[in-house]
């Protein structure tokens, strides 16, 4: 075997481990909104379940965070300086506050409808980049969008008859989630690729943890935090390894390895597993309307992917 062969089979290698990356990713992040639910049935409210979550996350984000500012390139100050108040935000907007409005929409509505709503953030960073950050709209996604809608109003129709109103202040909290983590996406995103997502994620986790767990404290005291059931703190340690920390680094890996847009299409089987798991763990119905509703916001972001080649 020549080296030209030898690398083109490395090379697909290399790709077909990125998209099985992409893909457990994909899956351990979409289990999350099933973990919230079961830990709901204990009646914890959703600021003490997300400070129980980040707490335990915490330790491995600070590891993480030395290991990657040791290998950083930051080392004017000017940079540190601006990386500190860039982190601060990112941490507050893109993981403590859409976390937080996350777990309260999960209150009111399903976990599929609520996976459903949270990717419509790639249609809202488009939007608000172009009104407010001056990037360029595609007509495609003038396509992409009115699609991506309709398939949010159909899940919502489908929740509605469980849960009635309810539906329309659970979806406002995830859409507020969703409009959040788009804002920080456009902010983080030049000082992302300066330092790194690997060191960008750690650190901004590391405050949003802290943010969570003072909001907590402040909330219910100290008590509430170690007053929960066994199983509360089993969900709460599920979510903090197994649906945030390995899969964040997972889909790191996976951009370096697939590229971000492919990474990024790759993982829009999220909702696709999130109604799954639904259906066989939480037995959430799946009828025609969430077929529907699924198949249009799934349309949608294959559409908007065409649109960014």
């Amino acid at each position: 075997m020549d080296r030209t062969s030898e690398h083109h089979i490395n090379r697909i290698k290399y790709r077909t481990m990125g998209w099985a990356i992409c893909l457990l990713s994909a899956v351990l992040f979409s289990s999350k909104a099933i973990a919230i639910k079961l830990a709901y049935v204990y009646s914890i409210d959703a600021t003490t379940l997300l400070a129980l979550r980040m707490i335990m996350a915490l330790p491995i984000y600070l590891v993480m965070s030395f290991y990657y500012w040791t290998k950083s390139s930051v080392k004017r100050k000017s940079d540190a300086v601006q990386a500190r108040y860039t982190f601060l935000t990112a941490g507050f907007l893109g993981y403590y506050l859409a976390s937080l409005l996350d777990f309260m929409g999960l209150s009111y509505v399903s976990a599929q409808l609520e996976r459903i709503v949270l990717f419509s953030y790639p249609m809202l960073v488009i939007v608000l980049g172009y009104f407010f950050f001056g990037q360029p709209l595609q007509r495609n996604v003038l396509i992409a969008l009115p699609i991506c809608w309709a398939g949010i109003a159909i899940s919502m129709l489908a929740d509605w008859q469980g849960a009635g109103r309810h539906v329309l202040l659970g979806s406002a909290l995830v859409f507020g989630s969703a409009v959040t983590y788009a804002i920080y996406t456009l902010i983080a995103r030049g000082m992302i690729q300066k330092l790194g997502s690997g060191l960008f994620t750690s650190v901004a986790m590391s405050c949003s943890a802290v943010a969570s767990v003072v909001h907590a404290i402040v909330v219910g005291g100290v008590d509430v935090l170690l007053q929960q059931e066994l199983a509360v703190y089993g969900y709460a340690l599920y979510m903090a390894v197994f649906a945030t920390v390995i899969p964040s680094y997972l889909f790191s890996e996976a951009v370096k390895r697939l590229g971000s847009d492919v990474a990024s299409t790759a993982s829009s089987i999220g909702p696709v597993m999130t109604s799954a798991m639904a259906v066989v763990i939480l037995h959430e119905p799946f009828g025609l309307w969430q077929m529907l509703g699924l198949a249009c916001v799934l349309l949608s972001i294959g559409w908007l992917s065409q649109a960014k080649e």
